[in-house]
């Protein structure tokens, strides 16, 4: 970094270069990605924008594996920032206003705010404002350009540091808008003004820069000498294995965390001591705790009057929240789980305006139905602490799973003669489909078994495009096409199928009685009503929020492989999957989208 600031670019390079290999051999992802930064601020600075935007897309890519919202050096935003001053720079102005997006989203908190606190964010008010500013001189909207700029200085003037790797760019960008506007005192007055300071601080190639700039002359943007290009393709892969074994020992211990916390919510439920009120409050205090709340409502609709069933008594809420939150659920009829950090927080200001948008820092909110009316809804808030500038835990997919079944959990504790059912149900039923899971299906098949030797047909599922679907428009969006498709199973099997979804985006269908060509006709079936939707085009629309397009070759489909024998133990069943499992490997390794009867 000191290299960088005295422009020795090459040194910095090579001093980078070994701190990167320090990274992966100690495997430290979260110091690899420091790394990265400044091996993007050395980029910037020395004019290298293609770069420092690939190292900024790798670190912002990374940082969603690992759940971080920023790393030691930089806040998110201030990441975006620099991603979006190289775009600009590339002539890459549609990417540059994505990123702009993103930044106000994060920085709303500041900017929508009539005393904003500048504490610790200066550097992305900075880079927020510059961005704003070249982007609005590109699309030659000149007035508002410079009211911009007029905020960048203003900003600047804050800072305890100048920030080097940009002050280039601000320069010139800021005295070309003075210019264009005809204002040459002032197109003057910002060069000689960096000038200065590069004279005064020893910038010999900025200071060169900014001068070619003042005399007309054209100046190679690249220094030649500048850093090479070292995020090969074998350091990224190193990386990223580092990342992914980081990351599974990270999903061991939120399950571990929540089988934890779900054991000892069930015990809470199963206490006899004490009042239901008693027991509701004490559940909801464990939830608090365990998942450090900052605000946790639960209301129940009573012939439609909502009712609060518990809150933080030091966190007081309003009979507008209340109102708020239950219309929010009635209209939008689906659980939400969002950061301050993900890019479509906007489209959730309905609920998060109710908790002030700018004091959120991830919200999550599970509503309840009964005949499609809303009977009951849990809301669960984190808010911003020290400024936003401290990692927060924000709630993940298995907190959301976790979460639903746990007021299920709830509410069926309140009417206690059905908790033994829903304890059960749970223990053999996925979640999120309904549809038995490997659990629930081993124990009905062993008591269908035991019952009644007999031939089985077995149907071995699998959806094609599937991971194109949940990384273009997110997995919210690809649960809605689990829930989709285990409708549709449940239409085209038959009333005595067992179905289950046997893990991600795999199902298997089991036929009692039922001979190969049987199994043949539901698996047409399937194909036809999921060519009839175009891989449901229109339903991943609407759960996504807006128009798309997805070509045919990338759409969803399945794929299907078939097998049936008499079945007598539980091993014939375990070799009838074996086989049916190999049928559809067969199929997805050649041409996808058909069946395959296992011979």
């Amino acid at each position: 970094y000191y290299n960088t600031l005295r422009e020795k670019y090459e040194t910095a390079n090579h001093y980078l270069r070994s701190s990167l290999e320090i990274c992966i051999k100690i495997e430290e992802p979260v110091m690899a990605l420091e790394t990265i930064y400044n091996i993007a601020i050395n980029a910037i600075d020395c004019g290298q924008y293609e770069v420092c935007a690939k190292c900024m897309n790798f670190i912002l890519k990374i940082m969603k594996r690992l759940r971080l919202e920023r790393v030691r050096v930089a806040n998110q935003s201030k990441l975006l920032g620099m991603l979006a001053l190289s775009n600009i720079m590339l002539g890459k102005l549609y990417d540059a206003k994505m990123c702009q997006g993103r930044m106000e989203n994060l920085l709303s908190h500041i900017l929508d705010t009539d005393s904003p606190c500048f504490d610790m964010w200066e550097d992305d008010i900075f880079l927020y404002y510059l961005v704003s500013a070249v982007i609005a001189k590109r699309e030659k909207k000149y007035e508002e350009a410079l009211k911009l700029f007029k905020k960048t200085e203003e900003t600047k003037k804050l800072m305890p540091t100048n920030q080097f790797y940009a002050m280039v760019i601000y320069e010139k960008e800021y005295a070309s808008i003075c210019k264009s506007l005809d204002d040459n005192g002032r197109f003057e007055d910002i060069l000689d003004s960096g000038i200065s300071y590069c004279e005064e601080m020893g910038f010999v190639k900025r200071k060169q820069k900014l001068l070619d700039f003042k005399n007309g002359i054209e100046s190679e943007e690249s220094e030649n000498e500048g850093i090479q290009e070292f995020l090969s393709e074998e350091v990224i892969n190193s990386l990223i294995g580092i990342v992914e074994k980081n990351n599974y020992q990270m999903t061991i211990e939120l399950k571990n965390k929540s089988m934890r916390f779900f054991k000892k919510w069930v015990g809470i439920l199963n206490t006899e001591n004490g009042s239901l009120e008693d027991m509701i409050d004490r559940a909801m205090k464990n939830v608090e705790n365990e998942y450090n709340l900052d605000k946790l409502v639960y209301i129940e609709v009573e012939n439609d009057n909502p009712v609060v069933r518990y809150f933080d008594k030091s966190n007081p809420i309003t009979g507008v929240q209340i109102k708020g939150i239950v219309k929010y659920f009635e209209e939008y009829k689906k659980s939400v789980s969002v950061s301050r950090f993900e890019s479509d927080y906007s489209r959730y200001v309905g609920l998060t305006d109710l908790f002030g948008r700018n004091e959120v820092m991830a919200i999550m909110g599970i509503p309840m139905f009964n005949n499609g009316k809303l009977k009951s809804v849990l809301v669960a808030v984190k808010t911003k602490h020290d400024n936003f500038t401290q990692q927060t835990e924000n709630f993940s997919r298995d907190d959301q799973e976790v979460f639903t079944a746990t007021f299920e959990l709830l509410l069926d504790a309140i009417n206690r003669e059905n908790i033994k059912i829903m304890l059960e149900k749970n223990s053999v039923t996925d979640i999120l489909t309904g549809l038995y899971n490997r659990q629930g299906l081993k124990k009905v098949l062993t008591e269908c078994v035991s019952r009644k030797k007999q031939v089985m047909t077995l149907l071995y599922l699998d959806l094609d495009n599937f991971k194109y679907c949940n990384d273009n428009f997110g997995h919210e969006v690809g649960d809605e096409v689990l829930v989709l498709f285990s409708n549709l199973l449940r239409r085209v099997s038959g009333g005595d199928s067992i179905i289950c979804r046997y893990g991600g985006d795999e199902f298997v269908i089991f036929l009692p009685g039922k001979e190969v060509m049987d199994g043949i006709n539901v698996a047409e079936a399937v194909f036809r009503e999921i060519e009839d939707k175009q891989g449901f085009i229109n339903e991943i629309e609407l759960a996504y929020g807006s128009r798309i397009e997805i070509n045919p070759e990338d759409r969803i489909t399945c794929s299907v492989g078939i097998a049936s024998d008499l079945c007598v133990n539980n091993e014939d069943i375990r070799n009838l999957l074996l086989k049916a499992d190999e049928a559809l490997y067969d199929v997805k390794r050649t041409t996808k989208n058909n069946y395959k009867v296992w011979s």
